[in-house]
């Protein structure tokens, strides 16, 4: 094993040698869990956190946006936040606020010890998740870290504005300028305070422009010219800069493997374990909500890569479809609670707009109601009615790209570990390639290597949709926005016997009459909409209503008008008091009202 082989670019010392100094180290002098953080430590890998204000109830909202795969420790960090000092991983960006630290194949034993203490395990994952040192919850926390890691590492990489962003003010903040007409910036007149001197020169075939880039402002005084204040517009940045990249680069799929390397050290991965169970409710098509005890669909793709035998069909396509359409549901959901619906029925109403953007649909689509005397014909009727064609458009909500950001990540994830998956039945399984990697890296190089693939991520997510064409991949796009947003909740993608409100399984989103269904609810929604304003109207006008059309009508019609039902009591209450109300003018009338009334109603008011 080459031991100490990784170090820290800011302390320049080994896993190795930062575990060793746990061994003597005297908290004397250290007042706080912040100071003991400050001073002991241990060598893990940058990451980009995004928090919410759920975090602290629920680890999972939350996202780890990049693992950079240069090895830092948590002491220096904590030390830079302390300071405020920034501190710049060698690829550039962002300045490193939060450690992944994880059990390190080259001091198992020792890193197992630091990462389960609880200075790492609580007060430094609470630091990492909640910003506070005293909000751990429990080893959740822990999990929420390695699984979200792991679907960052598995992303190809790619150049990043946020990047270039970060660099641009680290180089010219506090020294450039910006157009005091338009506020473009940053413009660089370093060691240039008579502008016009040398503007407009012709150097070679170059000529020397002082003005602004973007509307052509100029001053030759640099007083005129307003310092710069940090945003970088749109037009400053790369265009078209996204490297064409197929998967993830080999250093982060060795962070990958090393992230499942200490997950299986910190949880049961057997057949008996939970991680276990949520791979066999996976492979059985079972719903894998969140009432389903599936805080996260990251949690199943840790799951489907750590466990020590995944069972079968478990990485097939209509558990892989399960997993995408459930990140689709997820994300869903909280956009809509982002927009600051609480209460279900706005969710839902919330909802539907959205979906009816995309699928064409406007009110004018849907059924009308009757007259307000008019009763409304049966609902199969009223659906049918509703079975009118509609047009995709993404002009409003670009459902395609929705979905394609929803779903892509998750397919590179599954991706590489369904290559894991039959790399290990070749090699060993999980207990060889775990020795190797005590090993050290060329003993295992063979895994890192395997896992590269040229398969474009595009045509992964046609092959895990299995569509043929265009026209194809834009319907089931749709179709799994559409299901996402109308279905988002756990208790509208289960079952009544597990808890639900479905009737039967939410429908394959592959299927074309799957969308068409969904269109329908839509219309029917505007449709029951508009029965409900009729009959809160009906409450307050259709007594008085009933009243009058019954006292004008003949017998024969008044006995036609109790006919709606096998007896008096099936009607409303407002036609009911109407029909009564009538009858009291005319003998024939209540005998006819009588006689289709109940025993006890008819003794009572016989005359």
């Amino acid at each position: 094993a080459s031991m100490g082989c990784r170090k820290s670019y800011v302390s320049l010392q080994s896993n190795w040698e930062h575990l060793a100094e746990w061994v003597d180290f005297s908290p004397e002098g250290c007042n706080t869990e912040y100071e003991l953080l400050m001073c002991l430590g241990t060598v893990g890998y940058p990451m980009e956190v995004e928090r919410r204000d759920a975090t602290q109830m629920n680890p999972y909202a939350m996202n780890v946006t990049r693992i950079r795969a240069t090895p830092v420790d948590t002491a220096s960090v904590a030390t830079a936040l302390h300071s405020e000092q920034p501190v710049v991983p060698p690829e550039g960006g962002k300045a490193v606020e939060d450690v992944l630290i994880l059990v390190d194949p080259e001091a198992p034993t020792a890193s197992k010890l630091a990462v389960s203490s609880l200075l790492l395990r609580e007060t430094y994952t609470s630091v990492v998740l909640c910003r506070d040192l005293h909000m751990f919850t429990g080893n959740s926390m822990v999990m929420a870290l390695h699984a979200h890691a792991l679907l960052a590492t598995l992303q190809p990489p790619g150049q990043r504005t946020d990047d270039v962003v970060q660099h641009l003010r680290r180089q010219f903040l506090g020294r450039a300028y910006q157009c005091a007409g338009c506020g473009y910036g940053p413009i660089d007149h370093f060691a240039c305070g008579d502008l016009e001197a040398h503007h407009g020169e012709q150097i070679g075939s170059s000529e020397i422009n002082n003005s602004c880039p973007r509307c052509q402002w100029f001053s030759p005084d640099i007083g005129d010219w307003q310092p710069w204040d940090g945003k970088v517009p749109e037009e400053a940045l790369p265009q078209g800069s996204e490297v064409e990249a197929t998967c993830a680069t080999a250093a982060a799929l060795e962070v990958f493997l090393r992230i499942c390397y200490s997950a299986r050290k910190l949880w049961k991965t057997h057949d008996q374990s939970d991680l276990y169970q949520l791979c066999q409710k996976l492979a059985n098509w079972e719903s894998i909500t969140a009432a389903d005890d599936v805080d996260h669909p990251v949690k199943l793709l840790l799951a489907l890569a750590i466990v020590d035998d995944l069972p079968e069909a478990a990485l097939e396509q209509v558990p892989a479809l399960s997993l995408l359409n459930e990140q689709c549901a997820r994300r869903a959901h909280d956009e809509l609670k982002a927009m600051g619906h609480k209460e279900e029925p706005q969710i839902m109403n919330a909802a539907r707009k959205r979906v009816a953007t995309f699928l064409s649909i406007s009110s004018s689509s849907a059924p009308k109601t009757q007259e307000l005397m008019t009763p409304e014909p049966s609902r199969p009727c009223v659906r049918e009615e509703c079975c009118a064609e509609f047009t995709l458009s993404d002009e409003e909500f670009d459902y395609k790209k929705w979905v394609k950001d929803s779903a892509l990540p998750m397919v590179h994830a599954l991706r590489t570990i369904r290559t894991l998956r039959a790399l290990l039945q070749s090699r060993g399984g999980w207990k060889q390639l775990e020795k190797d990697m005590e090993k050290g890296p060329q003993a295992y190089i063979d895994v890192v290597q395997a896992l590269q693939t040229t398969k474009k991520p595009q045509l992964d997510l046609a092959k895990w949709l299995d569509v043929k064409g265009p026209y194809e991949a834009n319907r089931v796009l749709a179709t799994m926005a559409a299901q996402a947003f109308l279905h988002q909740s756990s208790k509208l993608r289960r079952t009544v016997d597990a808890g639900g409100a479905l009737a039967e399984p939410l429908p394959d989103v592959r299927d074309g009459e799957t969308l068409r269904n969904l269109a329908v609810d839509i219309r029917m929604a505007i449709y029951d909409e508009r029965v409900a304003r009729k009959n809160e109207e009906w409450a307050s006008k259709g007594r008085m209503l009933t009243l009058r059309l019954a006292a004008t009508a003949g017998v024969a019609e008044y006995e036609a008008m109790l006919g709606r039902a096998t007896h008096v009591h099936g009607l409303d209450k407002y036609t009911f008091w109407g029909l009564w109300d009538a009858s009291k003018r005319d003998k024939a009338k209540m005998s006819a009202f009588l006689r289709t009334a109940n025993h006890g109603f008819s003794y009572k008011h016989q005359p």
